[in-house]
């Protein structure tokens, strides 16, 4: 979930909207305000502190991680045994674009059978890009989520940010405290 590295919007000490080169608006890691509901965007409007912007972002990130346990659920009966990293990146992709089973099933389903050239295939997210007025494929964030974020290939790592994430009894059982 990389998005907004050069903090544009924070202006004074805040994170305001701002407009993405695709004509969205949207604040801090690109929660597009498009898609809030009113009493965030008025939350918004009065700006929000790195605390509280890292606050939403958190809690954000937890439930997309429940989100992508319960998409995993109906494709297979064991969601439990799929990497962290492969979990990350799923997350990433429910972040960008939403339901993982409506808009990537057969996605789901090259996770759940590990096959790995159907989950590279199936993981181009494309976006609506409003001053093209047309569909455009991401290859910024498909080619980093090759490189380093959706870590199917060789096993990988985790970011810290999902490290944080997972609790405390996994992080112990698999020495990563």
């Amino acid at each position: 979930m990389r998005e907004n590295p050069e903090n544009k919007g924070f202006t004074n000490g805040k994170y305001y909207y701002y407009q993405t080169t695709n004509g969205n608006w949207d604040i801090g890691p690109g929660v597009d305000k498009a898609k809030q509901t009113d009493a965030f965007n008025k939350r918004a409007a009065r700006g929000f502190t790195p605390t509280e912007m890292n606050a939403e972002v958190m809690q954000r990130a937890k439930d997309t991680f429940v989100q992508v346990d319960k998409a995993l659920k109906t494709v297979t009966q064991f969601p439990d045994t799929v990497s962290p990293q492969i979990k990350e990146g799923l997350a990433d992709i429910r972040y960008q674009t939403g339901p993982l089973v409506s808009n990537y099933p057969k996605l789901l389903k090259a996770v759940a059978t590990g096959n790995v050239k159907d989950m590279a295939n199936e993981s181009k997210v494309y976006f609506w890009d409003n001053k093209k007025k047309a569909m455009s494929f991401d290859k910024k964030r498909f080619d980093t989520r090759m490189k380093e974020n959706f870590h199917y290939r060789n096993g990988g790592h985790l970011s810290r940010k999902a490290l944080r994430l997972l609790s405390k009894d996994f992080r112990t059982i698999n020495h990563l405290a």
